[in-house]
């Protein structure tokens, strides 16, 4: 077993990757990593626990990809429940679902007083729409 730490960096517009070996399970860098917002509506919201909200999203569109180990960028749009502040909020969060629920994915989201994180925990309803896109890199390697 082993990791396999690597970073992409660009020096002088051209891309470079490193990449270190520990002896634990193997991780991978996953490349490339989609920057498109994806549409999704809220279906559900509940209580995971005192300070952590589960919701529950549909995909309206099916090109939405990702791999265990990688997080949601979530930005709500405006609604009667959600006014974005001067500049556009975005936060992230664990998908707690696995890529064959797709089109359906859940997240866990703690409450804080991030204005995303504070709309998702409190004032979401279902039927709101949300931009979502994957983010992370440093997933598990199957195998």
């Amino acid at each position: 077993l082993e990791i396999i730490v690597q970073r992409q960096f660009v020096v002088f517009g051209r891309r470079h990757r490193s990449a270190v070996t520990f002896g634990w399970p193997t991780y991978l860098l996953v490349e490339p990593v989609e920057m498109t917002w994806h549409r999704a509506e809220i279906l559900r919201r509940w209580q995971l626990s005192p300070k952590v909200t589960g919701i529950s999203l549909h995909l309206t569109e099916s090109k939405f990809s990702f791999v265990p180990g990688q997080w949601l960028d979530f930005k709500p749009l405006p609604s009667s429940t959600w006014s974005p502040p001067e500049r556009q909020k975005i936060g992230g969060y664990s998908i707690t679902s696995i890529p064959s629920d797709l089109p359906l994915i859940d997240l866990a989201i703690q409450s804080s007083r991030h204005p995303v994180a504070s709309w998702a925990c409190a004032e979401s309803k279902v039927g709101d729409l949300i931009d979502i896109r994957v983010g992370g890199t440093f997933v598990y390697k199957e195998g």
